[in-house]
């Protein structure tokens, strides 16, 4: 909640919602990359582990299992693990009156044959390749997931309040009209006569509104009918 009282809402897009034969739940992304991305990249997703902090406060009483990560490569050879050609048989498709197919509502109960369902053993990371498509499932543990709305609160915490600018020196400072006291700044010196003397505070006035902005359009139809 920011000083005024009105409070800071954190938007979150998710590409997709996926529930497996176990019926647990995975949020997925959907990446189109020149290379892969090294295990350790996917791994440290900020943005997809706060997806699943997100999701399970909108509908409570359902737990994210992990996230999906599909990669679309753009150019570079095919790739095809173990066969070096496309697989023949595709996987049978799961209909919509299955147990685990579409059209569910969320969230749901889990079936007693998937909750009975050994977890211990399952591993964490799983990769396939096919062609240009890799798509990779990490099982995120309850630590990762309940733990981002700390990292988040944080953030929100420090932009809210007076957030610390930290130099991040670029191809943009070239065109930035505070680049020269900012070189002061940095070389040690004072800053405020170059302030004072090229820059000038914003107005308090508030500028006149254009037509139409304040009053009801001349236009036909434009002003409410008198009841």
């Amino acid at each position: 909640m920011v000083r005024d009282g009105s409070p800071v809402i954190y938007p979150c897009r998710i590409d997709l919602l996926a529930v497996d034969a176990a019926d647990d739940y995975w949020v997925v992304r959907h990446q189109i990359v020149h290379a892969w991305q090294n295990l350790e990249t996917l791994l440290r997703d900020a943005e997809a582990l706060a997806a699943c902090w997100a999701f399970e406060q909108d509908y409570l009483g359902v737990e994210i299992a992990g996230t999906v990560h599909n990669e679309l490569r753009v150019g570079g050879p095919l790739e095809f693990p173990g066969t070096g050609h496309p697989p023949r048989r595709m996987p049978k498709a799961v209909g919509q009156h299955e147990p685990s197919g579409g059209g569910r509502s969320t969230p749901q109960h889990r079936r007693v044959t998937a909750r009975a369902a050994p977890t211990g053993n399952v591993n964490r990371t799983e990769q396939r390749t096919a062609g240009v498509l890799r798509r990779t499932r990490i099982r995120r543990s309850r630590h990762e997931i309940t733990s981002v709305d700390l990292l988040i609160a944080a953030e929100c915490l420090d932009m809210v309040g007076w957030p610390t600018i930290y130099p991040s020196p670029g191809a943009p400072c070239a065109a930035c009209d505070f680049n020269v006291p900012c070189r002061a700044l940095t070389a040690g010196d004072d800053p405020e006569p170059l302030l004072a003397a090229d820059f000038r505070p914003p107005s308090d006035r508030f500028t006149k509104p254009r037509l139409g902005q304040s009053t009801w359009g001349f236009g036909r139809g434009a002003a409410p009918p008198q009841w």
